[in-house]
């Protein structure tokens, strides 16, 4: 996939991990897999060369209690720091899992919470074009 966007000059790669069924398997496994994925992303695709890696994950699989395996809150502890942002699904959810979810990742202020870059598709004041000039320091 790194020689892919290379021979394309390509910005970089949207990890989009959709084996549902792994990851809800609860073991680990998955989370193990996007742990090494990225990484070796990452030293194919450095950031010093303003490479982007970005993840799609769904929204709970940052909820801690309900992933044996860590979810994804045990991947952004790993390999966080390679990622360049999340483009975190919610819209496959009811609304009231939207509202649970907002509220743990996103601060009022749209910027950064606990190292978690997050833009909210359903808040009319944070979207794409607004990504340019967010606030938030490069050490998120």
């Amino acid at each position: 996939m790194a020689a892919w966007v290379k021979q394309y000059d390509l910005d970089g790669i949207d990890v989009d991990y959709e084996d549902l069924n792994a990851f809800d398997a609860g073991d680990g496994k998955a989370g193990a897999w996007l742990i090494s994925f990225t990484k070796q992303l990452r030293i194919q695709l450095p950031q010093e060369d303003t490479y982007l890696i970005t993840h799609a994950p769904v929204a709970p699989w940052f909820s801690p209690p309900k992933w044996r395996g860590g979810g994804y809150l045990k991947i952004h502890s790993s390999v966080g720091s390679l990622i360049d942002w999340y483009n975190i699904q919610f819209y496959n959810l009811k609304s009231s899992a939207v509202n649970i979810f907002s509220r743990i990742l996103i601060p009022e202020s749209n910027k950064c919470r606990g190292g978690i870059r997050v833009y909210h598709m359903y808040r009319p004041s944070c979207h794409v074009f607004h990504m340019a000039s967010d606030s938030c320091s490069a050490n998120c």
